[in-house]
């Protein structure tokens, strides 16, 4: 149950840093960056990552809240809600670097089955996370629970990958 609720608090703050919630009014006095304006609609979601260590900006006075999520931040992110769980060894994909930002957060994802790469072996740590992905991510994050319905118009085209976390049908094997 602690890992569902802290599930719900990293994605509420996830979608709202990432522009993906409706309109809400700002109430923070000062973000912490200079790209973040206090007035700005996601300026309570950026603070609050920013205050529980979930997101430490581009740089250290920059947020870069226009710029696109990639695959490492967004298991820098979940690694770091998990507080950070010491890991060992390295992960088996050739485009991660040891010893780079991500890598303890990427080898702790692949552990802990959220992510497993692309087809071609490779994870892409500067690519994009599409929603598919992020969505696939966050359900296995959250223990695999049953999707139910959730609403994609798309869900269909889904891959294999996400499509028991879409609903609707079963995972390839």
């Amino acid at each position: 149950m602690k890992k569902m609720k802290r599930f719900g608090m990293v994605l509420l703050s996830m979608a709202a840093a990432l522009l993906l919630t409706a309109f809400a009014c700002a109430a923070v006095e000062d973000t912490g960056f200079s790209d973040v304006d206090s007035s700005a609609w996601y300026a309570d979601a950026v603070a609050y990552c920013r205050e529980h260590g979930l997101m430490a900006g581009i740089t250290s006075t920059t947020f870069e809240p226009e710029s696109t999520l990639t695959r490492s931040q967004l298991a820098a992110v979940l690694y770091r809600a998990e507080g950070e769980p010491a890991v060992t060894g390295t992960d088996s994909f050739p485009d991660t670097v040891e010893g780079s930002w991500y890598s303890s957060a990427v080898l702790w994802a692949l552990r802990e089955g959220l992510v497993s790469g692309y087809d071609n072996g490779l994870f892409g740590t500067a690519d994009p996370v599409t929603r598919e992905q992020m969505t696939a991510i966050f359900w296995r994050y959250a223990g695999s629970p049953s999707a139910g319905e959730a609403g994609f118009s798309d869900a269909a085209a889904a891959g294999g990958y996400a499509a028991a976390a879409l609903g609707g049908r079963k995972a390839a094997a």
